[in-house]
This record gives structure tokens, C-alpha cells and sequence, in this order.
């Protein structure tokens, strides 16, 4: 039986069909814990690694705590994902993907058992030759370039580094080596940027240059992951449903499930994959998520993480799902060749 619907601005909330009450449309897999080449000033990892840890009430930010999720634990989740081919496996992490050192295997492995999507996203900076075509290879479906910037001056001021001309670089040649690939690859490039103020005078052009190139350009609304970051709007007011308690299953870096993304500190657990009886449905459909969706219709808050997030106070609509169906429908972009 679904869960009972609620609309808010013609959005409904709510599991949308049987299919997502038997599993999450998208499964997002934390890949580390605090371990990044960056600097990024819109990253709570970003700002770490510049000496400003932000909201740390937990020790969350604690050296001893960083790790990369355990590679042992991941066929697991692969082996019960294939048998719902229309779910979506997102590489996701408190940091960059491309240093987990088991990234590409972990691409190929989930393919070849029959994963129907897997995606990922990436700063770019170790986006080499040999990288980009062990990520081929593996037949990732999605990958997403994270930039931010047209300029150097303003990347160096979002990313803190000086790895611009690189991480450009990187991103057209790995454009240029799926595109020779030609139709027998199916990896669509997305290249994105934070929707931010600083961002305004440099949007248009941005958009112009990486349309040229990749496969599509979007732009990531701004958020305070769940307070770490100072807020650009205004977080009263009264909260409203969020849409990703029915759309995304997020896995963290020790394998346990938190019931939002946004739960850094790991406070907010509904289950663990690493008890051997543990599966992604069963957690997906258990009471402990249901009884936070039933309070998210009700516009009552029982997740900490949920305090300081924009989303609850201006309503999180976007789902990684409805992209990925609109990119399907449009031709590869070959400019590059």
C-alpha cells in the first residue's frame, strides 16, 4: 500500500508508485568520510581542510574518523540492486569519489552483475588519461564534472587550489575520449555549479561554454548541509515535506543507512547493511522509516539533521531521478572530438 500523499505547490510527496515502496529509486553510497583534494568553500569537507570545521557538535570532523567505505561490504549491495534494475546506484561521499581506491572496480562490479544505472560525481582533479579510461571501461552511465567556476580567480576562491586549468582540461579530455568511443558507449557527462551569489556574474557564461561540451549543464541550489554551512536564506518559518524520505537511500561510509543524506554525524541510523539478515528493502521499508516520512507529511521534524536544513523551511523537490530521465531522451553531444 502506498503511503498517504501529500501535496505542497504542486509537488506531491509520498511514495509516487508500488515500485518505490518495494525500493528506493536511487541509492546513494557515501565513499569516504572526510578525505578530499579540495578546498571547497561550499563543502563542509572543503572547509575542514582549510582549518574551519563548522558545526562539529559530535567530532565528526575527528582525523580518526576519516575512512573510505569497505569494499568487502559492497557486493552486497550491488547483487541486491540488480534484481531492481530500475533503481539508480549514485557514488556519492564526505569528499571525492575518485580517491576511493577500489572507484572504478566498484563501477565495473555493479555493472557487471546488472545494476541498471550507476552514477557519479567528481572534482575533475584526478580525472587522468589512465583514470578516464578505467572509468570507460567500467561502463559508468553518468558522470557529473563538478566546476563551479568559468574563471580561475573565482574557482581558486571557491576550491581554495590551483588545479582550474587541470580540472578543465581533465573534463574535455575525458568528453572527448567517450565521444570516440562513439554509440557503442553509453556514459552521459553532466558538468555542474553551485547556484550561489558569488556565482551570478559568471552563470551565462558558464552555461554557454559547457553546453558546448557536455551532455548537459545544471546548476546545484545552495545548501547548508544540515547547518555546516552558513545559511544565503532564511531558515524560519514552517517546514515542509521533503522529498528525498522517498526517493534516496543513502549508505554511509561504515555501511550503516541514514535516513537523510544530510546526517554527517551519523545520528540518525535506521539500519545496518552489515548484519548479515540486513537488506536494502527490508531497511527501506522498515517502521523506523516510516514513522520519519509519516512526520515529514505531518510538517513535524524527529531528525536532528533536519534543524538547520533549508530544505525543511523552503521544500526539497529535486530528485537526482528526474534528470537522469530527462538527459536519457537527449542525444550524446559530440562536439568534442
Amino acid at each position: 500500500m502506498l503511503t498517504n500523499k501529500y501535496k505542497e505547490q504542486d509537488v506531491v510527496f509520498g511514495f509516487q508508485s508500488e515500485r518505490e515502496v518495494q525500493f528506493p529509486t536511487l541509492v546513494q553510497l557515501a565513499m569516504m568520510h572526510y578525505i578530499c583534494n579540495s578546498r571547497c568553500k561550499k563543502c563542509p569537507v572543503g572547509l575542514c581542510n582549510r582549518g574551519k570545521i563548522g558545526q562539529d557538535k559530535t567530532g565528526e570532523f575527528d582525523p580518526k574518523k576519516r575512512r573510505f567505505f569497505p569494499f568487502k561490504l559492497f557486493p552486497k549491495i550491488a547483487d541486491e540492486m540488480a534484481k531492481y534494475p530500475w533503481s539508480i546506484l549514485r557514488f556519492h561521499g564526505r569528499g571525492e569519489p575518485l580517491l576511493h581506491p577500489n572507484y572504478t572496480e566498484m563501477i565495473a562490479y555493479a555493472k557487471k552483475v546488472g545494476v541498471g544505472t550507476v552514477t557519479s560525481f567528481t572534482n575533475g582533479i584526478l580525472l587522468n588519461e589512465k583514470i578516464t579510461k578505467a572509468i570507460l571501461d567500467a561502463g559508468i552511465d553518468l558522470l557529473e564534472l563538478s566546476i563551479d567556476a568559468y574563471s580561475e580567480d573565482l574557482y581558486r576562491e571557491f576550491r581554495g587550489t590551483d588545479y582550474f586549468h587541470q580540472v578543465v582540461q581533465n573534463a574535455e579530455n575525458f568528453i572527448k575520449a567517450r565521444n570516440r568511443r562513439g554509440d557503442q558507449i553509453k556514459t552521459r557527462v553532466i558538468v555542474s555549479a553551485v547556484d550561489c551569489p558569488e556565482f551570478q556574474p559568471e552563470k551565462e557564461t558558464f552555461q554557454k561554454f559547457w553546453s558546448e561540451r557536455a551532455d548537459m549543464v545544471i546548476f546545484r541550489p545552495y545548501h547548508t548541509y544540515g547547518g555546516r554551512l552558513p545559511s544565503v536564506a532564511c531558515q524560519s518559518g514552517e517546514l515542509v515535506p521533503c522529498a528525498q524520505l522517498w526517493t534516496r537511500f543513502s549508505i554511509n561510509p561504515w555501511g550503516q543507512v541514514n535516513a537523510c543524506f544530510n546526517d554527517w554525524a551519523d545520528e540518525e541510523i535506521v539500519g545496518d547493511l552489515n548484519e548479515p539478515e540486513a537488506t536494502i528493502a527490508k531497511i527501506w521499508r522498515d517502521e523506523k522509516f516510516e514513522t520519519i516520512r509519516k512526520a515529514s507529511l505531518k510538517k513535524q521534524s524527529i531528525l536532528k539533521c533536519c534543524d538547520n536544513c533549508l530544505a525543511t523551511k523552503t521544500g526539497w523537490i529535486y530528485t537526482y531521478q528526474r534528470l537522469l530521465q530527462k538527459l536519457q531522451t537527449k542525444p550524446h553531444n559530440r562536439n568534442l572530438i
